[in-house]
């Protein structure tokens, strides 16, 4: 069975944009160019995780993960004492994509910071 979830926003972590574009966090100009672009992007979020829980198998040295077999040894040692995986895709909305590709035209600056924007909001979604 297929479990579909949507969250509401989250904080943003200003800190974690930075990392993302490997800038200063002290930087005023770039917290300035981060926020702007938040405030651009803020309301074009969707946050939604869709997922499915599996059984584990172990099948003649082949892992049966119920979607698809497989025979990596190093999935198999990852997973060795487990008996379920859970399969998940988590989502943020194609509008910070329409602005990445928007901007990546008019001001790559600004296309960088949009796209460290989503990396940081599927990660918080994921972490959640």
């Amino acid at each position: 069975m297929t479990n579909v979830k949507f969250y509401q926003s989250f904080p943003y972590d200003e800190k974690e944009i930075c990392r993302y574009l490997k800038a200063d966090v002290n930087d005023g100009a770039i917290r300035r160019l981060i926020n702007d672009c938040i405030e651009e992007a803020n309301d074009g979020f969707t946050y939604g995780v869709c997922y499915s829980i599996f059984d584990i198998a172990y099948e003649n040295g082949v892992l049966n993960l119920g979607f698809c077999k497989t025979d990596s040894k190093d999935l198999q040692k990852n997973l060795k004492n487990c008996t379920k995986i859970i399969l998940f895709c988590a989502t943020v909305g194609i509008n910070i994509d329409r602005l990445i590709v928007k901007y990546g035209q008019i001001s790559p600056s600004k296309a960088l910071v949009f796209q460290a924007i989503g990396a940081e909001r599927i990660e918080k979604l994921a972490d959640a």
